[in-house]
């Protein structure tokens, strides 16, 4: 394989370089470092010869080396606190039970104020009754809703069912038809 004077030196320089770079004396690791000049010494034209020789040497200034930073853990922060919403009461006031047939019934309750309140009715014949009166309302500031509707005449005689809804939470009662 033939050579060429070309790569040869290339190769010495390389090798030289290399050799500088993993073999560093103490003064070199302390900023002092040696310059290296690679000379070309040829003895015959067919296979020349590098040479490394140690011409100078020159101090290079200490870099300055940043202490490393100790990381403390960040404290971890309080479980977020869900705020509750006070627990929805209904409390009965009144509701006119029994009830004769042809009447005007009275359901009200106390809650808080501004809730979302809703009536329904199902008669003693197990019918949704759609009279006047029911239905949703808004409770007053003083949390009271009170619904008056008419028991139909033909209403069948027995009990009946209403079912109070306040915010989504639900109550029940019996209305007694005479």
């Amino acid at each position: 394989m033939k050579l060429t004077r070309r790569r040869v030196i290339i190769g010495v320089i390389v090798l030289v370089v290399c050799a500088a770079l993993f073999s560093r004396s103490p003064q070199q690791e302390r900023g002092t470092a040696t310059a290296v000049v690679v000379t070309q010494a040829a003895t015959s034209t067919s296979t020349p010869r590098a040479t490394a020789t140690s011409t100078a040497t020159a101090t290079l200034a200490p870099s300055p080396v940043e202490a490393p930073t100790l990381m403390r853990p960040s404290p971890s922060p309080a479980p977020a606190t869900v705020p509750t919403a006070p627990a929805i009461t209904i409390e009965l006031i009144r509701l006119t039970s029994p009830i004769a047939r042809g009447s005007d019934a009275v359901l009200q309750i106390r809650t808080a104020p501004g809730a979302r309140c809703s009536l329904s009715y199902v008669t003693p014949s197990g019918n949704a009754s759609e009279a006047q009166g029911l239905g949703p309302m808004v409770a007053d500031g003083n949390g009271v809703c009170a619904w008056v509707w008419r028991i139909s005449g033909n209403t069948a005689l027995g009990m009946g069912r209403l079912r109070v809804s306040v915010d989504g939470v639900g109550q029940g009662y019996e209305i007694e038809v005479q």
